[in-house]
């Protein structure tokens, strides 16, 4: 009888379940051995350190606690955060985009609901207005220009 196990169909296996999104019933039926077997060996896959699963709390859910967190912290009405995928983050144009593409979602919202709106300058706030769709202001609001760059 086999002591060690087979890593090379373990690797196989688990790459076809993991990575390729094959269900174990596709994987049986390629492998020529019962779905439950496959079941057994996906599990001596993760035992062994072939497959390493992960389970994360997913980014919205994330920046919706940290949302709470801010509106309580800062006593503010209104928090809108924007996820930047880690692989832009060191792209200030695609930064800009990503938040102007969220802003320009949720500005007739806000502008509807604001008093005093203080407006900048920049790329961002350029990218935005282009994303604006032409709305009008239900209530008296008083623009206030901001003045300075946001890297200062």
């Amino acid at each position: 009888m086999k002591n060690t196990p087979d890593y090379t169909m373990l690797y196989r296996i688990a790459k076809s379940y993991y990575l390729d999104n094959m269900s174990q019933q596709q994987i049986a039926r390629q492998e020529n051995i019962s779905r439950p077997h496959v079941s057994r060996l996906l599990a001596k896959a993760r035992e062994c350190g072939i497959a390493n699963v992960t389970v994360e709390i997913p980014q919205e859910l994330r920046m919706s606690s940290l949302q709470e967190d801010l509106k309580q912290k800062l006593r503010i009405e209104d928090v809108l955060l924007v996820y930047v995928p880690e692989e832009h983050q060191n792209d200030n144009l695609k930064v800009s985009k990503n938040i102007a593409t969220i802003a320009s979602e949720h500005m007739a919202e806000l502008l509807s609901k604001a008093h005093h709106i203080g407006i900048g300058w920049g790329y961002t706030v350029y990218q935005t207005a282009l994303l604006l769709p032409n709305t009008k202001l239900k209530n008296a609001a008083t623009f206030i220009p901001l003045v300075g760059m946001s890297d200062e």
